[in-house]
């Protein structure tokens, strides 16, 4: 079995040891949600250790109160109380091995001097001409067979 994720030194709720991760910590849910741990205890409105993570996406389902108490502060509906033993410490992001170099095309246009065009915009900007001529055909490109024009 594997080790449980180490903790800060000073953890900031009793269960962050048994749980490998505590409270300020970035987590992810077993239901695919990803967020920040702002509660990891008991509550009243089921037994077990619970979990309040206020998410990153506002896809949860409360501010962090449940039937009128208040465990943690988020907007709504960032809130979600989830069982412990089904959130994970995140991964910390290693320090990347790759720089990004911008091109000027990318650089203009993170400067925002620069627009993508639509789908709809290139194609309008094709002229007809260059329609025209990609339908266009010579005898060479039927190969062996003959075309007779008449």
């Amino acid at each position: 079995m594997a080790s449980p994720t180490p903790v800060r030194a000073n953890p900031i709720s009793p269960h962050a040891a048994e749980y490998g991760f505590d409270i300020g910590d970035r987590v992810l849910c077993g239901n695919g949600k990803a967020g920040i741990a702002r509660y990891l205890d008991t509550t009243e409105f089921a037994a077990g250790i619970w979990a309040g993570i206020e998410l990153t996406q506002g896809l949860g389902k409360n501010d962090g109160s449940v039937q009128g108490k208040r465990y943690f502060e988020c907007d709504h509906p960032k809130g979600l109380f989830i069982l412990a033993n089904k959130v994970t410490k995140a991964p910390t992001a290693a320090p990347s091995r790759y720089a990004v170099r911008h091109t000027k095309t990318s650089a203009l246009r993170q400067a925002g001097g620069l627009q993508r065009m639509g789908s709809q915009e290139s194609l309008n900007s094709i002229g007809a001409s260059s329609i025209a001529s990609s339908r266009m055909f010579t005898p060479r490109s039927l190969g062996n067979r003959t075309s007779t024009l008449t």
